[in-house]
């Protein structure tokens, strides 16, 4: 299983979702965030599984029950998590971010 490492963009907006569920109703919040690791620990171990994205190196795995995708990146030994993005706004805002090596 590859190790999984989250830009820190995509840390934030993770914690941004989160906060913003959890001032719509007490628990949302950890609804949110389980699904996403379940994404997160299904990527790790099914990294093909998500559709690629564009013409790009990048991939994206849709969040259950939620309207948010995340972003990510195959490399040799990890999954670069680029971003988690409400899947309505901003389409391909998160494209300029840099991984290492790039």
């Amino acid at each position: 299983m590859k190790f999984l490492k989250l830009h820190l963009a995509a840390q934030a907006e993770l914690d941004g979702a989160a906060d913003f569920f959890e001032k719509q109703r007490a628990g949302l919040a950890k609804e949110f965030t389980d699904e996403v690791e379940r994404a997160f620990q299904h990527l790790q171990r099914f990294p093909r599984s998500g559709s690629v994205f564009g013409r790009t190196k990048y991939r994206k795995c849709v969040v259950q029950r939620f309207p948010y995708l995340i972003f990510f990146r195959e490399l040799e030994d990890t999954i670069w998590i680029v971003a988690v993005a409400h899947a309505k706004r901003k389409p391909g805002y998160w494209r300029r971010r840099k991984l290492p090596g790039d």
